[in-house]
């Protein structure tokens, strides 16, 4: 499962994008779905930084391509493409598929209720 943590200016997404590819010097393609909503989001993904592609890829994104994403669970898609391109219907099929979790930053406020000046009669019951 990758993880985008909003509060960090950058996210490394960890992958294994290669062993799939057939292109030479491939465009990754990010498609992220949310199933609750239906909502797709595309991201170019920028150059592959893995210093072993064999084993992994690496792509360094900028958090800021994700500030119209919501926090919550996704799935996702990555496509190779020989040109770079927001249409992953002309790719044909994924070189990789997976979750993705979104977090974002939480508030520092805490709700707490009113506080009235009057007496509550509980019952409790016991086993």
């Amino acid at each position: 499962m990758l993880t985008i943590d909003k509060t960090q200016t950058t996210n490394t997404l960890v992958v294994t994008v290669s062993e799939l590819t057939t292109l030479d010097n491939p465009f990754y393609l990010l498609v992220i779905l949310s199933p609750y909503t239906n909502k797709v989001y595309r991201i170019q993904l920028p150059g592959n930084n893995s210093e072993n592609k064999i084993r992994y890829d690496e792509f360094v994104v900028e958090t800021s391509v994700f500030n119209s994403v919501d926090a919550g669970m996704y799935n996702y898609a990555i496509y190779q493409a020989a040109v770079e391109t927001l249409d992953e219907n002309a790719l044909g099929e994924p070189v990789e598929i997976g979750f993705l979790r979104v977090i974002s930053p939480t508030a520092d406020e805490y709700v707490s209720l009113p506080v009235e000046d009057r007496q509550d009669t509980y019952l409790v019951y016991k086993p």
